[in-house]
């Protein structure tokens, strides 16, 4: 499993960037991906277009998109308003969302 930590923006600037390193890092083998956005202050359109296209792409590959966002954390009333819940699964930890994405299947 890959656990991606983001910084404080995850915007236009940065979204396409860390969206394919995100995809690169992920192999065949693994069942998904955890995205802490705990200390993310600032996401624009791009950032969650980005995450958006993460789940619909790891969908067809039959793996998931678990993102840490308490309720506390700043982007997360952004992130109730255009529904990623609905796509994505959100863990109040980072403890939750590693235990939501099973471990890669032996090589």
């Amino acid at each position: 499993m890959v656990v991606a930590r983001l910084g404080a923006e995850f915007e236009l600037s940065s979204a396409v960037g860390v969206h394919d390193a995100m995809l690169a890092a992920l192999t065949n083998r693994d069942h998904g991906i955890v995205v802490d956005l705990q200390e993310v202050s600032f996401m624009d359109s791009a950032g969650i277009n980005a995450l958006f296209d993460m789940a619909e792409r790891l969908h067809g590959r039959q793996q998931k998109v678990v993102i840490v966002l308490p309720e506390r954390a700043v982007v997360r009333r952004v992130a109730e308003l255009v529904g990623l819940g609905s796509t994505v699964g959100i863990c109040e930890t980072l403890d939750e969302a590693v235990a939501a994405v099973p471990p890669a299947d032996p090589a």
